[in-house]
């Protein structure tokens, strides 16, 4: 990709020739085939020709992975595909891309958990809510955060603050003190 003088984008070759002419405001790295593109200051993509395969048509849309992208029409938030139809409807505050089957959602100032069909599989209950990494999420209440699993299962007690170190290690906080926590 590459930036003009007069503050355009579009796409170079090795070379240096003009392959998508700059046309765009923004222009992001092709990912699953398709750019996003930003022209009066709405979101689409082209596909690697250059064409419009999505029209601009989001307030704020996010990079393709795995066939799917985060899209804010002129409301809230949802999921889209690569045809730039909505997979998960359009009606969360707060959406992340799925992580193993699952997608953190925000509605109505709580996290909840769906799956790739919009059933919700942990409820809208938490204040906040980290990704599950390694089948173990952060989620937070008003005693405090602790993890739970898929199920929703509470895994420990509760502390200040939680975050997720590696290798099925959290990093935690409790009274001022620091320790790491197995989630196993």
């Amino acid at each position: 990709r590459a930036l003009t003088w007069e503050d355009e984008m579009g796409f170079i070759n090795a070379i240096g020739k003009w392959v998508i002419p700059a046309t765009f405001e923004e222009v992001q790295d092709f990912s699953n085939g398709l750019a996003r593109v930003q022209k009066e200051g709405i979101y689409g993509f082209i596909n690697q020709s250059g064409a419009l395969a999505i029209p601009t048509q989001f307030a704020q849309v996010s990079n393709f992975k795995n066939g799917l992208a985060k899209a804010k029409g002129f409301g809230k938030y949802g999921l889209i595909d690569t045809t730039g139809n909505f997979v998960i409807s359009e009606k969360y505050d707060r959406i992340e891309l799925p992580i193993n089957g699952l997608i953190k959602a925000k509605k109505e100032g709580k996290y909840g958990f769906l799956d790739l069909e919009e059933n919700i599989v942990l409820p809208f209950q938490y204040k906040s809510a980290s990704n599950f990494e390694e089948g173990v999420a952060a989620v937070r209440e008003d005693t405090g955060y602790f993890l739970i699993d898929e199920k929703g299962e509470r895994l420990s007690e509760s502390y200040d603050a939680l975050w997720y170190g590696n290798e099925g290690l959290w990093l935690m906080e409790k009274q001022g003190k620091f320790g790491v926590l197995s989630a196993s």
